[in-house]
């Protein structure tokens, strides 16, 4: 197959689930096609399902419980179970853990990894952006963490390798945040797709796909890019 190259852009809420499994599974998608020749540029963008949830945090099974019900909670943890495990996460819900907090802070973690990491290329802005992504999601729903607090944001920063204080100045700052949250209101992608939820995945401007979609959904897309393509 000749060489194929794809643009990604995923917009993202790190508290929501399904962007966590969306993202897992597209890297899936993305490591077979990887060996048909595929290659990719992935951007996370900003999105917040709740703008106005809080920093201090609030206990994540009380709150939907509230929201749901004991009985649809603990089905729709049933239904969750399996799905980590498709995925290699063992759920913070399942030992009794998780927290709600605003989302707002790591998000602007997540868009200052990438502008750092633009010094040097853009091969590294995806690779720092990438894992930070990874790491804001392990706070949520692995470790069942309060992904507010600026002491794991710091540790997220010190563990790619950036500067820390840095770090902190950027995703504490009122300039940050509302770079964030106006990148929010113009969110093209967004808008296409209606702008009703997350994940939101863009292939080269063009096609829009919507919510954790299984991996041969993502291969189908990247082949009807390629195809657009040639």
């Amino acid at each position: 197959m000749p060489h194929q190259h794809i643009d990604i852009k995923i917009v993202l809420d790190p508290g929501c689930p399904w962007c966590l499994i969306g993202g897992k599974r597209l890297e899936q998608a993305m490591a077979k096609a990887r060996e048909q020749g595929y290659t990719f540029r992935v951007k996370w963008l900003p999105f917040m399902l709740a703008p106005d949830t809080g920093t201090e945090g609030t206990p994540s099974r009380a709150h939907m419980i509230a929201m749901m019900g004991e009985e649809a909670y603990a089905a729709s943890r049933e239904r969750m179970r399996p799905i980590g495990k498709s995925i290699g996460i063992e759920w913070a819900s399942d030992k009794g853990k998780g927290v709600i907090a605003s989302t707002l802070r790591s998000l602007c973690l997540i868009d200052w990894a990438w502008e750092e990491g633009l010094r040097t290329s853009e091969e590294e802005a995806q690779r720092l952006q990438s894992i930070v992504v990874n790491r804001v999601f392990k706070i949520v729903f692995e470790d069942g963490e309060n992904v507010s607090d600026p002491h794991r944001l710091r540790a997220i920063a010190e563990f790619v390798g950036l500067d820390a204080d840095a770090a902190e100045d950027h995703f504490m700052s009122t300039a940050a945040q509302d770079g964030i949250r106006a990148s929010i209101a113009s969110c093209p992608y967004m808008q296409a797709s209606g702008g009703r939820g997350v994940p939101v995945f863009a292939f080269n401007e063009q096609y829009i796909v919507t919510g954790g979609q299984e991996v041969d959904a993502f291969l189908q897309v990247f082949g009807q890019v390629a195809a657009a393509q040639s």
